[in-house]
């Protein structure tokens, strides 16, 4: 088993090797950016002794935790761009195959967290909105991270995804206003 030191040492390491640790990078954005925590898997290596599903967990924790210091680095600025907000996005939720699709729910296949930032007010971004969690994959995410202190959210849901989100949101709780609400 991986200890937690030594998993956040790894993590540590993708962060920084993708421009993410420091939580200066996510002060601004024209209309919305997301970046992924790894792009590879064989940067996930370090848990290949772990199932999929306690390390798809052990992302979107390391994630949420990261999360947190963007978002109290982020409060420090008064003056921070009305509207930003920075949330984790999950995705390869929908998997294509040859002959069916299907969607994962996060215990057989890899997902990949990202931190999502997006400037709410920017005119582009009027009609986005987040959802009600009512998917598989969002009730995987809420059980990782469970409810104190974050709200889970999902993308819309198009009838022939077959209850499939493309992303499952992680934001801080009170984080997302109102108006970005479906």
């Amino acid at each position: 088993m991986i200890s937690d030191q030594e998993f956040h040492s790894h993590f540590q390491g993708m962060l920084e090797r993708h421009g993410m640790s420091d939580p200066a990078v996510f002060r601004q954005v024209e209309t919305f950016d997301e970046v992924p925590v790894c792009s590879r898997l064989s940067e996930l290596d370090f848990m290949s002794s772990l199932p999929i599903v306690d390390q798809n967990r052990l992302m979107i924790v390391a994630a949420t935790r990261h999360l947190i210091k963007i978002c109290e680095y982020l409060d420090s600025f008064p003056d921070s761009e009305p509207g930003l907000i920075v949330v984790v996005s999950i995705t390869s939720w929908w998997i294509d195959e040859d002959r069916a699709s299907r969607c994962n729910d996060g215990t057989i296949e890899h997902i990949v967290p990202a931190f999502w930032v997006g400037n709410l007010a920017h005119p582009d971004m009027k009609a986005f909105r987040f959802h009600l969690p009512r998917s598989n994959p969002a009730e995987f995410v809420l059980q990782t991270v469970g409810p104190n202190g974050f709200e889970v959210v999902e993308s819309r849901i198009e009838e022939w995804m077959q209850g499939c989100p493309k992303r499952v949101y992680v934001a801080r709780a009170g984080d997302i206003p109102a108006t970005a609400r479906a």
